[in-house]
């Protein structure tokens, strides 16, 4: 099992795709409300952003912390 070692290319590949797993849970967990699904899809779209210049954020309390944070702009832009 070659392919599974940590340098080669499908590690980092297979470990960003794990990471949007939980992502878009939260995401469709907090736009099941029809209201929030702007706050909820500013809020992935900062995590995702995050996650593709490198940086390693905590998944769940970066997504809430943008969600709280853009919650009355991003819901007013959507409405």
């Amino acid at each position: 099992m070659n392919f599974l070692q940590s340098d080669t290319f499908l590690t980092p590949a297979l470990s960003r795709l794990i990471d949007c797993v939980p992502l878009s849970i939260l995401w469709f967990l907090t736009s099941i409300s029809i209201i929030t699904i702007g706050a909820s899809t500013t809020a992935t779209y900062n995590v995702m952003l995050k996650l593709a210049f490198g940086e390693r954020p905590a998944i769940v309390s970066s997504y809430f912390v943008s969600f709280r944070k853009n919650f009355f702009r991003s819901t007013a832009v959507f409405l």
